[in-house]
């Protein structure tokens, strides 16, 4: 459980990181997340800033899922939480972008409160862009995320 706390102080403690300058994926930061991946910047960054908190609270995550983030954190059905009682801090989710026909914006869950999950995500902003420019803390319906998965 230490290992889980340290990830959400992690994550809290990025709340309010920018791109520099806004709106360019870039910034010395955000940069240092994509390196925990193999990213090149600039690059859309919600996935490495998510890699990022778990490698730093101490989590072994092998290179090849980081490179692959997004896309495949929820296709290993051992991983997904099905019943949504059973969600916890430091679970990972994904929001799906139709026009994408995927996953496109992911980050960690901080607490659930009645059907409402309280995240901390990279790459977004106070409108829940996945194009933001910010760390921010969200609140975000359940009914709203395509998936749940537990790396922990």
């Amino acid at each position: 459980m230490e290992k889980l706390t340290k990830l959400i102080e992690i994550a809290l403690s990025q709340a309010g990181v920018e791109e520099i300058p806004r709106g360019s994926n870039r910034g010395e930061k955000v940069e240092e997340y994509m390196k925990a991946t193999g990213t090149i910047p600039p690059a859309a960054w919600c996935g490495c800033f998510t890699a990022w908190c778990f490698t730093e609270a101490g989590y072994k995550l092998d290179k090849i899922w980081l490179l692959a983030a997004a896309r495949n954190w929820f296709k290993d059905s051992t991983k997904l939480i099905t019943d949504k009682k059973d969600i916890q801090p430091g679970d990972v989710f994904g929001i799906y972008n139709a026009r994408l026909g995927r996953i496109a914006h992911v980050g960690i869950i901080e607490r659930v409160e009645n059907g409402i999950l309280y995240t901390i995500e990279g790459n977004t902003n106070a409108d829940g862009s996945r194009e933001g420019y910010a760390v921010c803390r969200r609140k975000r319906s359940i009914a709203k995320v395509a998936a749940i998965a537990r790396w922990t």
